[in-house]
């Protein structure tokens, strides 16, 4: 029999399949995560259930909060608010407030008052320690923890109320309401009394420090105030006489109108230089472009901007023109001599030496206006040395005699507000207010602000769902297996013959085989399974597909043989053949092969007693095919037979002539081979057959150990029909999906 080596691809089972660009696709993430949906399910539950448990061991916080009015006292002392502490004009001392009620100066003293350093919660060295505190000691785990036993009592006890402090400063909250003056001081813990009684604490020892504090500054600056008269009224006196000195040593009058004058008489200077060194850079151009040309050659002269721009010489250049126009006219008509041609030749001539001559002239103008203007620069920059020398000397008598006024003025401004905040310091001494007052005192919570039990619940839910979902397709996309037609196309660059189901767990298996431990382990029953099609629609359905494709695809080259084989052992390549023989066997007579003989098992499948001749004893010659041929329903079966020593010695005999002759007798042959990746058989085989079918299981054999076993089969030839994915698990995916094979079923299906 000829070997068929056709590439034309068979019409799929589901349809024209396009290539998908690399997007992500939902649908498949979707279907990936219906297909998963009891294991995402059941790890949210479990970590859902273990929140729970985490969040009611938990111990309740709770917030109790003071409300306090902040303000601005007006009461200043001195204008220069950082010499002694007076309150700044403008937001930023709101923000320094609230840092002050959370600052270290302001919880010691709480600490202190309410001897929160004997409360176990809030010191941290009175803690009762749980079981596994000491888990989380870093720094005692590694060995970092300091010794304490050298340490005095008083350091033991500084450091005690460091740790006590902290904890206390971790547990305050200033939350300033917006757009107002008020702010809520708030206190974290597990005692609501406690809460409370030092939410207020905090806010009364606040007010206490503020008004202590300007009570001091006050005093202090009153004092440094009078110290500070006695220096400023002697600094005022001999500013004032260094300046009455200065004026009658230089005879200075009023400065306004001689600065005036001199800085008009520069600046218009400065202008007329600037404008004669741009004319002089113009004129210096062209007489740059004058002296490269030679002075005897007076038609270099006419490429000159000045030339080619002349009006007058563009005219006489027009003219020209037309005279040698009319010479040329002339020189047709009459000789040299021609009184016309005499007038028109020294009309030529006058006009070519009226040009040169005024070349001449503009020449001789561009040279003189560059001396020109070089001088009246040279003029101007003197001017303005001479102006620039008289304005510095004048500039440095009038700097000095405005230093001098100034320092006069200003220690006299300094001298007159000193004195005037000394007389109001006078006046207010001993009169300080609060700068902020108690509106709301904190009562004591009833309810904790956290956990946020049914919050962190609902999220950890979410988490643990999110978790899962990612989890299943990061390893999804980490499975580099076949699992979809898509795969097939994409990965392996081959025809899809169809797609078959995985079969339900309630489907038929035979009673006997070497799986057989138990009746959950035994294979299925194909051929029972085919017959019972209301209850296994879809997986008849499918194979009725690859049916129609192989049908169909024998229209255009007749094909009888087909063998089937697979990457490894149990892809269900031998199923497959008994489901395709089984269809294929209502559209004529069909014969099925068993030629696996390393572990055959389709003398199980089948139904045929174990032991029986098969068809190694046919190539060994021992039975004819008469004798080896077992008829189950409208199907025909050669087993394999005996397990030969040497297979592949074995095949080589006259299974050409074999296949040959059975083809004669049956419409389509199906040869169960070995797998490609276990043994070479399959290569052998596949001379023989008009086409391969190459089972390939859903989610099982990476995409590089197939593309290894189908490139050993094209290497020698093998008619690859097409790729059948086998053991497919669905989830509803949407019709006209990659993954879609026939679910739907018609009411009127018989």
């Amino acid at each position: 029999m000829a070997t068929v080596n056709s590439t034309t691809k068979p019409g799929l089972a589901v349809g024209a399949v396009s290539k998908a660009d690399d997007v992500i696709d939902l649908s498949e993430i979707f279907t990936l995560l219906m297909r998963h949906k009891w294991q995402i399910v059941g790890f949210t539950a479990a970590a859902t259930v273990l929140v729970i448990l985490v969040v009611f061991s938990m111990q309740p916080i709770y917030r109790a909060s003071t409300t306090l009015l902040l303000e601005q006292s007006e009461n200043k002392v001195v204008s220069i608010e950082g010499l002694y502490g007076a309150e700044v004009q403008n937001q930023d001392y709101y923000s320094t407030q609230y840092e002050i009620l959370k600052s270290r100066s302001i919880a010691e003293k709480v600490v202190h008052d309410l001897n929160l350093v004997n409360n176990k919660l809030v010191n941290p060295t009175l803690a009762e320690k749980g079981m596994f505190d000491g888990l989380f000691d870093i720094r005692g785990l590694l060995g970092l923890t300091l010794p304490t036993e050298h340490l005095t009592d008083e350091e033991r006890q500084a450091e005690v109320l460091e740790k006590t402090v902290r904890v206390f400063q971790s547990a305050v909250r200033v939350q300033p309401i917006k757009k107002t003056k008020v702010v809520k001081v708030s206190f974290d813990s597990s005692d609501p009394r406690l809460a409370a009684r030092v939410a207020d604490a905090i806010a009364n020892t606040y007010i206490d420090s503020y008004v202590g504090g300007r009570l001091e500054q006050s005093s202090l600056a009153h004092r440094w105030l009078q110290e500070k008269m006695g220096s400023l009224e002697v600094s005022l006196i001999q500013a004032e006489s260094l300046l009455q000195d200065y004026r009658e040593e230089n005879n200075l009058v009023d400065f306004d109108g001689v600065a005036s004058l001199a800085e008009t008489e520069l600046r218009g200077l400065t202008a007329s230089y600037i404008e004669a060194s741009r004319k002089r850079s113009q004129s210096q151009a062209a007489y740059d472009q004058v002296k490269k040309i030679n002075k005897t050659d007076l038609n270099a002269y006419a490429d000159l901007p000045e030339v080619l721009n002349n009006s007058l010489i563009n005219s006489l250049s027009t003219q020209y023109s037309k005279a040698q126009g009319r010479v040329a006219e002339l020189n047709m008509r009459y000789g040299p001599k021609h009184p016309k041609m005499i007038a028109a030749l020294s009309e030529r001539e006058a006009l070519e030496v009226s040009i040169q001559r005024q070349v001449i002239k503009i020449v001789d103008g561009i040279r003189t206006q560059y001396r020109a203007d070089k001088e009246r620069e040279k003029i101007l920059e003197s001017q303005i040395v001479d102006a620039k020398t008289n304005a510095q000397a004048f500039n440095r008598k009038q700097f000095r005699l405005m230093a001098l006024k100034r320092d006069v003025r200003t220690k006299k401004d300094l001298h007159d507000t000193f004195f005037k905040r000394m007389q109001e310091s006078v006046a207010t001494e001993g009169l300080e207010t609060a700068n902020a007052r108690i509106i709301d005192k904190a009562s004591v919570p009833k309810t904790p602000i956290k956990p946020k039990k049914k919050l962190i619940v609902m999220l950890g839910a979410i988490l643990a769902v999110l978790f899962s979902s990612g989890l299943v397709v990061l390893l999804d996309m980490l499975n580099s297996s076949i699992k979809s037609m898509r795969d097939i196309e994409e990965k392996l660059s081959l025809p899809v013959l169809g797609v078959l189901p995985v079969l339900p767990k309630s489907a038929e298996r035979i009673d006997t085989g070497p799986s057989a431990k138990s009746p959950k382990e035994r294979d299925y029953d194909i051929v029972k399974v085919l017959k019972e099609g209301t209850d296994n629609y879809a997986f008849n359905e499918a194979v009725r597909a690859v049916r129609t494709s192989i049908s169909v695809g024998a229209l255009d080259h007749p094909r009888k043989v087909f063998m089937v084989t697979s990457t490894v052992p149990g892809e269900g390549k031998s199923s497959v053949s008994v489901a395709l023989a089984s269809s294929l066997s209502q559209l004529g007579k069909v014969l099925i092969v068993g030629a696996d003989f390393r572990k055959p098992s389709l003398v199980y499948k089948m139904g045929v007693k174990p032991g029986s001749p098969g068809l190694a004893n046919v190539l060994a010659g021992s039975h004819r095919i008469d004798e080896v041929v077992h008829s189950i329903g409208a199907l025909d079966v050669i087993i394999a037979g005996m397990i030969p020593p040497d297979p592949q010695e074995l095949l080589s005999r006259g299974l050409d002539k074999l296949i040959e002759q059975l083809s004669e007798t049956y419409d389509h042959i199906i040869i169960d081979c070995p797998p490609v990746q276990s043994v070479a058989d399959s290569l052998l085989i596949s001379k023989y057959c008009d086409g391969l079918i190459y089972v390939v299981e859903s989610g099982r054999v990476s995409a590089s150990v197939i593309q290894h076993s189908v490139g050993r089969l094209l290497q020698v030839g093998a008619p690859l029909y097409g790729v059948l994915l086998n053991k497919h698990q669905h989830a509803g995916e949407k019709y006209g999906s990659y993954d879609y094979y026939y679910e739907y079923r018609s009411q009127n299906a018989t």
